[in-house]
């Protein structure tokens, strides 16, 4: 990856939201949110 080696990746949080009670559609509508945490040495 770019002059890149990857060691290890993690899951730090993982979310999933309800966005039609904030956009006040009457369709169903999901988001979902993952944020990673990555450790890699630069070659």
């Amino acid at each position: 990856m770019c002059g890149l080696h990857i060691q290890a990746v993690f899951i730090k949080s993982d979310y999933e939201y309800d966005a039609n009670t904030s956009l006040k559609f009457s369709m169903d509508e999901y988001m979902s949110s993952i944020e990673f945490e990555i450790h890699y040495n630069e070659k």
